[in-house]
């Protein structure tokens, strides 16, 4: 019995640190040198993706 209930919260507390890491924006950079778009490209795809969640 004590061995589901340990199975049940490791499963729990995994699925949050998933769900949650998922839910912030890519950290943006300190200095963003010019012709360096990678910080954009990370952000609009991270955007698409929750936009999309939020309307399916």
């Amino acid at each position: 019995m004590q061995i589901r209930i340990f199975r049940f919260l490791a499963i729990f507390i995994l699925a949050a640190f998933i769900i949650s890491g998922c839910t912030t924006a890519p950290k943006k950079p300190d200095q963003i040198t010019a012709g360096n778009y990678d910080y954009v490209k990370e952000y609009i795809t991270w955007l698409a993706k929750n936009e999309m969640k939020k309307k399916s």
